[in-house]
């Protein structure tokens, strides 16, 4: 049964027919659909099923498909037969063809979407450009905006991951994270402009505001605030603190493989280089054992060679000491020969030992270093 009322003039009406509401009585068919808006469903056939547009030209393509929702000015303008899509704002998924189960919230929202499935963008621009990417999601404004074929990144915050094109698996979550990235894959970047600069590195993990900010390498990783943020080319560090990669004498801005962990000043309180040599400051360091038992193979003390002007690599227990109280009154770099061999500052060691990082000897004093049992 069909009933008619006018609404704003004598040539509109707004028709109940079978469960499908249409304004202007001419269209849609099928079951259950609600066209509000000049043309809204306009091609709509009978397999149409369980749509709603609103707006003029919203979903005016659609023949077959089923389940969609447009709402705005030329929403879901091109879908024909897609299913279970959401598009609301002016030109939301505008060009949507038979892509589905989308959803585009915001004007221009995934509005080149074509092909693409399973998309998720909310804000103004969001997902703008991308066509034939799928799974993505990106929330915030102009997020991931550029994007047209790259898979499964997530994006959240405003312009973040804003000029990626075809990189995939990203993560961006912060305001202008991974903002300029481009073809690069596997990156994660959280915190206030995270991995900024990266354009095509791979697989780099930045935790904090401004971590990895002007990375270009591959394979970094950082954790905490400004971690990171002045390395350039370097690739494959480790940084935990707020060490930025120039400090304190210590410059790892193009070099690789370095593991550091520092304060929350970002002061370097130990290092690891490519070369697996441990290297601190030393203050704080104590003996490991007891007073004069030092353990097992393993053991790491800090310690020093007597009457020697070079470290070797590996000693055994008649040439090396073990220092027990805490360094102080030389930076980290007394000499045996005020103080460190008058008991109980030191004590000697048994088994054999290997020089892992520290100061080395000078005139025959014997300085404090790193040392780990081997045998």
């Amino acid at each position: 049964m069909s009933r008619s009322r006018d609404i704003a003039d004598s040539t509109a009406t707004l028709d109940v027919d079978g469960g499908t509401i249409k304004l202007d009585g001419n269209y849609p068919v099928g079951t259950h659909n609600v066209a509000l808006g000049n043309n809204a469903l306009s091609s709509a056939e009978s397999g149409a099923n369980y749509n709603i547009a609103i707006g003029s030209a919203a979903g005016d393509a659609i023949t077959t498909g089923d389940s969609n929702i447009g709402i705005g000015l030329n929403a879901l303008g091109a879908t024909t037969t897609a299913s279970e899509n959401i598009a609301i704002g002016l030109n939301a998924m505008l060009a949507n063809t038979t892509g589905a189960s989308n959803v585009g919230i915001g004007t221009y929202a995934l509005n080149a979407n074509t092909t693409a499935s399973k998309n998720t963008a909310v804000g103004y621009e969001a997902g703008y450009a991308n066509t034939t990417g799928e799974q993505n999601t990106a929330l915030g404004r102009v997020a991931m905006r550029t994007n047209t074929t790259g898979n499964y990144n997530v994006s959240v915050g405003s312009i973040a991951l804003y000029y990626n094109t075809t990189g995939s698996n990203n993560v961006a979550l912060g305001v202008q994270a991974l903002n300029n990235n481009t073809t690069a894959s596997n990156n994660t970047a959280v915190g206030y402009q995270a991995l900024l600069t990266n354009t095509t590195s791979t697989s780099n993990a930045a935790f904090g505001n401004k971590a990895l900010h002007l990375a270009t390498g591959t394979l970094n990783t950082a954790l905490g605030n400004g971690a990171g943020r002045d390395l350039s080319s370097g690739a494959k560090n480790t940084i935990i603190g707020a060490y930025g990669g120039n400090e304190n004498g210590l410059d790892i801005r193009t070099s690789s493989n370095n593991i550091v962990l520092s304060d929350g000043d970002g002061n370097p309180r130990l290092t690891i280089n490519s070369s697996g040599v441990i290297s601190g400051d030393g203050s704080g360091l104590t003996g490991v054992g007891a007073s004069t038992t030092f353990g097992a193979v393993g053991t790491h003390i800090w310690g020093r060679q007597a009457n020697i002007t070079n470290y070797n690599l590996n000693v055994t227990a008649s040439s090396l000491f073990a220092i027990t109280s805490i360094i102080d009154s030389y930076g980290g770099q007394g000499f045996y020969d005020n103080g460190w061999q008058q008991s109980p500052n030191q004590t000697s060691v048994s088994g054999t030992w290997r020089h892992l990082g520290g100061a080395g000897a000078a005139n025959g004093r014997g300085m404090p270093g790193l040392w780990v049992r081997i045998a």
